[in-house]
């Protein structure tokens, strides 16, 4: 993390990881369906739907989001091929 210039905010130790409904669920940030969510602090939680628990694209991106302590999609999602698809 240090190497592409972002400092993490918090360790993956430190992330509670919950399953959400089946196909998706309501994200009210994005006022739509969304199927992976971090919610920040002071919970550090990512919420998967059931069925992309096995995802992994969708599951290093809300990895991405609570390391980094940050909702937004800062360039290194890119970098890291991890921007939404």
């Amino acid at each position: 993390m240090k190497a592409c210039g972002c400092e993490p905010a918090t360790t993956f130790e430190s992330i509670i990881w919950r399953q959400g409904p089946y196909d998706g669920f309501y994200c009210a940030e994005m006022g739509d369906a969304c199927v992976g969510q971090w919610l920040s602090a002071p919970s550090n939680t990512i919420v998967i739907a059931k069925r992309w628990m096995d995802d992994s694209h969708t599951v290093k991106h809300e990895m991405l989001h609570a390391i980094l302590g940050r909702g937004d999609h800062p360039p290194i999602f890119r970098r890291l091929l991890l921007a939404d698809r």
